[in-house]
């Protein structure tokens, strides 16, 4: 039952405890998806758009997210029934198992959520089941180590050959592997969107790993490499690049400091004063002409 062995540092093993394991590797992968999907929430539909069409990748990410819920209900039941015939089971394991399975319902959740604000693929829900995928394995180690071993070699607090709980368990190294690859993939595009232009970037309807890898601009340095750029290969701003949708905020946050460092009144009393709709650091009308001027 202990939290850490110091005896598999000094024989120069990286063999985590059990309850490290169902501890700290568990509860802070369950951890980074709460916290993660509370932004999530607030900012899916950033870019307008509307909801997606469900698809057969949508349904096999809600399968497998599914199968994954069951594999954790097994696993609670396993251990509710081990206690049940006399055994002694740590509180970790009841803990660890009954958050995993709040968690694994809460991603089929924000699975259908993302679906309905447009959202083609998940950052959240990629690194979720990535940091998944090293806790089972880590996880599936020990098992296949507690089978390997002689028993009489284990250390106290591990669990024992539960054939059941292992089956269960490899099952649900190969869901949440399956699942991490349906995360690398985007969905079909969005019924509707608000973004109008002929020549749209294709940034926001790239693929987590395509953003962050930018592999959705090798179209654009393809062309610059074979020729010089014009003004037609260009691809149009994003909706919360455009000067229109920054602007008001930048002006909004620049009255909010000149007030705090207390060098002019409100935004709102200045404007009355004056009778103009300009700051002191940014007219509108003269934003919009010069982002006229420069497209």
């Amino acid at each position: 039952y202990n939290f850490w062995s110091p005896a598999a540092v000094l024989n120069g093993t990286v063999d985590f405890t059990p309850c490290f394991e169902d501890t700290v590797i568990l509860w802070s992968t369950c951890a980074f998806l709460w916290v993660f999907a509370a932004g999530r929430f607030f900012f899916a539909s950033a870019d307008g758009a509307t909801f997606i069409v469900k698809s057969p990748l949508y349904y096999l990410k809600l399968v497998f997210a599914a199968i994954a819920v069951c594999c954790s209900g097994a696993d609670i039941g396993a251990v509710i029934y081990r206690y049940e015939q006399g055994h002694t089971v740590p509180h970790f394991y009841y803990t660890g198992s009954s958050v995993l399975f709040c968690t694994l319902i809460f991603a089929c959740v924000l699975i259908e959520y993302e679906r309905q604000h447009g959202v083609r693929s998940s950052g959240v829900l990629f690194h979720f089941w990535l940091f998944l995928v090293i806790y089972v394995g880590v996880r599936l180690r020990t098992w296949i180590l507690i089978f390997t071993e002689p028993e009489s070699t284990l250390q106290p607090g591990t669990p024992g050959r539960e054939v059941f709980r292992f089956v269960v368990l490899c099952v649900f190294f190969a869901v949440v592997l399956v699942s991490f690859v349906l995360s690398m993939m985007k969905d079909r595009r969005p019924l509707y969107s608000i973004d109008t232009s002929q020549n749209p970037c294709p940034e926001m309807q790239a693929s987590y790993l395509s953003r962050l890898s930018f592999w959705w601009m090798n179209d654009m340095i393809r062309v610059g490499y074979k020729r010089a750029l014009t003004r037609d290969d260009l691809w149009s701003l994003n909706s919360t690049d455009t000067a229109s949708y920054v602007t008001p905020q930048f002006e909004a946050a620049w009255a909010a400091q000149l007030k705090k460092a207390g060098m002019v009144e409100s935004t709102n009393e200045k404007r009355k004063g004056e009778g103009s709709e300009s700051t002191p650091l940014l007219q509108t009308q003269q934003s919009t002409a010069d982002t006229e001027r420069i497209s």
